[in-house]
């Protein structure tokens, strides 16, 4: 019983009586109680802090995206041709791979998860995207894994789907012609991802919304 009551989460008021005459500390997901440690440092596990950005991405954004890319490498074991074939079980062991490299305070917890399967679904669509168009290999891909893709594009069975899994691009290509311009990839994320309300301020679409 006393474990459980100290896990429960504490007043506003019951954590300032207890902070008083301390220095400011914080805490990010997953550790113990720390001082607070700026965006972009490494914390006491040397983990990277990240914060969520104004669009849909993170503070650093380079080595952010650095480590989404490698929870997909790390937990990418079958031939799967696009972010809707990857099951939750695999997604969340992404997720969980994501939360052993990066830190982050716990008001942005729900920002940050849906951020990043947002990400994670761009990178990975992109990634296997670019392989298909060059024909090549990632050089991080499994060469059985690669060959089952192949085998999978190639079949009668796979050439119907085939047609969502080319829809990242076919979006990018159809909001480049009519913006006129080139695309970034928090752009095409955004316009996605992100409704906007009457009253003119954004809302986010929550990603598991998207599973099927």
């Amino acid at each position: 019983m006393a474990s459980q009551e100290n896990d429960r989460p504490q007043s506003a008021n019951a954590v300032k009586r207890k902070s008083k005459g301390k220095k400011k500390v914080s805490e990010t997901t997953g550790t113990q109680s720390q001082k607070f440690i700026e965006v972009g440092t490494l914390d006491a596990l040397g983990r990277l802090v990240i914060a969520p950005a104004d669009t849909i991405g993170f503070i650093p954004d380079y080595l952010s995206a650095n480590v989404i890319m490698d929870s997909i490498v790390s937990c990418y074991r079958d031939a799967w041709s696009s972010w809707g074939e990857v099951p939750v079980y695999d997604r969340e062991q992404m997720w969980n791979h994501f939360k052993t490299q990066c830190a982050w305070y716990p008001q942005y917890e729900f920002h940050i998860f849906c951020t990043f399967e947002i990400n994670t679904a761009f990178l990975l669509n992109k990634t296997l995207e670019s392989a298909r168009e060059m024909n090549e290999k990632p050089d991080w891909m499994l060469e059985g894994l690669w060959a089952r893709l192949v085998e999978k594009r190639t079949s009668e069975k796979f050439q119907k789907p085939s047609i969502q899994a080319k829809a990242p691009g076919t979006r990018q290509r159809k909001l480049e012609k009519k913006k006129r311009r080139t695309m970034t990839y928090d752009e095409v994320s955004r316009e996605k991802h992100v409704k906007i309300k009457k009253n003119g301020h954004n809302t986010l679409v929550e990603p598991h919304a998207e599973r099927k």
